[in-house]
């Protein structure tokens, strides 16, 4: 337990900030290939740029990643949403439909109000 919270809350905020955090990498590692692309637009008769190639294959394992987090995350969080017997079933659709139509805006959302809010107003808000 983490400051009242239990190790299963945790992993899940570990797991819905994971793919916005992938796509944010992977978005830097796009700004860089465009600034090597454009510094060597700007010199043609210039030396030979470096590092190109290896900014694309980042660029590459990073949105792979992403994906593969992404439809991790979703099953993972669409079965707590489903299982989870401090979601009442009135709320229950209202969590799948944000987990599969916001999708990874949705992750941190659900698992904020579901488990970090309720562990935290259980333990008496510490």
């Amino acid at each position: 337990m983490f400051g009242g919270r239990s190790t299963k809350s945790i992993l899940l905020g570990v797991l819905s900030i994971a793919p916005l955090a992938l796509i944010a990498a992977a978005l830097v590692q796009f700004a860089v290939i465009f600034t090597r692309l454009q510094h060597a637009v700007a010199t043609p008769f210039g030396p030979e740029p470096t590092g190109i190639e290896t900014s694309f294959s980042h660029y590459g394992a990073l949105v792979v990643m992403a994906g593969i987090v992404t439809l991790v995350a979703l099953v993972v969080l669409l079965i707590d949403a489903i299982t989870n017997v401090t979601v009442g079933a009135d709320q229950r659709l209202l969590w799948v439909l944000l987990l599969v139509f916001a999708n990874v805006v949705g992750y941190p959302v659900y698992w904020y109000v579901v488990h970090w809010r309720r562990s935290a107003a259980i333990s008496g808000g510490r």
